[in-house]
């Protein structure tokens, strides 16, 4: 005999005698111990899973103004990623338990929509960018202004006072929304990788461990 899925380590057989109210029967008992072969979902589920992870990476290297293509790639992978959860349960067994590849399928599927909420915030910081240059030219002519009135012979003109977003953002440490959101890229390429290999040390370090059932 041969299983595609499973290897068969040991068999056992065991003869017993049940006594029933009608009399006494023997038993035959036959234990078989298998074990699963990973190799077809190396091939079909982890591997291509890992490089749709990594290819959501890729768009924190592309330019934040290229909206088109960043929305198309974070679309494409989550999507992508969508069909391989579907696609791997038709293959496992439905128990009611949460199995290994379920919480793999699940930790993927949160790290490309995480990428995908990246850019969407990246990109709401770097909006602020267009207000800035307006607030910055309302500066400008404010201050023309108080020059005229005073080489005019006005002997009070009213400085400009109103805070900008750009003077909120530089407490914080940045001087205008793209710096931030620049900022934000920068540690998104190291952190998302980092993450993504802490938990495959973690995955990995849990369920090859032999387990006794």
């Amino acid at each position: 005999m041969y299983l595609t899925q499973f290897e068969l380590t040991s068999e056992k057989t065991t003869k017993t005698s049940v006594s029933y109210g009608i009399g006494t029967f023997s038993r035959l008992m036959a234990t078989f111990d298998l074990e699963r072969l990973y190799g077809f979902y190396i091939l079909q589920i982890y591997v291509p899973t890992i490089l749709i992870v990594i290819l959501a990476w890729v768009s924190f290297w592309v330019n934040m103004d290229a909206v088109p293509a960043r929305i198309s790639l974070g679309v494409t992978t989550v999507l992508t990623m969508a069909t391989q959860l579907s696609g791997s349960k038709t293959e496992i067994p439905k128990v009611h338990y949460p199995k290994a590849i379920d919480v793999w399928m699940t930790m993927c599927m949160m790290f490309v929509f995480a990428a995908m909420v990246e850019y969407t915030f990246v990109n709401a910081l770097s909006r602020d960018s267009p207000r800035k240059e307006k607030e910055d030219e309302k500066r400008k002519a404010c201050d023309n202004n108080t020059k005229i009135a005073g080489l005019s012979g006005e002997k009070f003109a009213a400085p400009c006072m109103f805070e900008t977003s750009l003077k909120r953002r530089r407490h914080c440490g940045f001087s205008s929304g793209r710096e931030a959101a620049l900022f934000v890229e920068r540690v998104s390429q190291i952190c998302f990788p980092i993450a993504f290999l802490t938990f495959n040390i973690i995955y990995w370090s849990v369920y090859l461990r032999p387990h006794d059932f």
